[in-house]
């Protein structure tokens, strides 16, 4: 999960290299329910990542694979309308965030990392607010988790004590030097 966090934020830094100063991605972070709160404490545009449910295939004895979704919410806070009534040079610039976000998806879209397949977008819809525009992109993905290196060598917590013994009257078990 931390690869695909770093991934993500990768990408949105290669984003923010390649377009304009006002068309930059100004927040990325897990998202903790930061738009529900009264003052949302983030810049916009944002992009606020969430893990959907993941299940988890035993491939080996210490290898796992499991198939999940990652949710991007980006909203962006809009002073523009876009209705029919508007000025058609204010209504293209309310329409402009829709272009940050194509952006977003073409770069997302189809990467892979070490330990995920490719980000196969699934699902997109939006929020219906009053101070924000709200997208929710969903994205498909299968992870490998191999611990073979967190497993520490076997363990023997009792063995049994085989003859001979340099003792002829069994084990020395509290033997101290001399």
């Amino acid at each position: 999960m931390k690869q695909i966090f770093l991934h993500i934020q990768s990408i949105i830094n290669t984003l923010n290299a390649n377009v304009a100063p006002d068309e930059k991605i100004r927040f990325f972070d897990f998202d903790l329910g930061q738009l529900d709160q009264e003052t949302p404490p983030v810049s916009y545009p944002c992009v606020l990542l969430s893990f959907g449910n993941t299940t988890w295939q035993q491939l080996g004895r210490y290898s796992n694979l499991g198939d999940t979704t990652i949710n991007l919410r980006i909203a962006f806070k809009i002073y523009e309308r876009t209705h029919s009534k508007n000025d058609p040079t204010f209504q293209a610039q309310a329409l402009e965030h829709l272009d940050i976000l194509a952006l977003l998806k073409k770069y997302i879209a189809f990467t892979q990392g070490d330990d995920f397949s490719e980000l196969l977008l699934s699902s997109e819809d939006s929020e219906t607010r009053s101070d924000l525009r709200v997208y929710n992109l969903s994205f498909s993905t299968s992870i490998t988790e191999d611990y073979q290196d967190a497993i520490p060598d076997p363990f023997t917590p009792w063995q049994d004590l085989q003859p001979p013994f340099p003792n002829p009257n069994g084990p020395d078990f509290c033997v101290h030097p001399s």
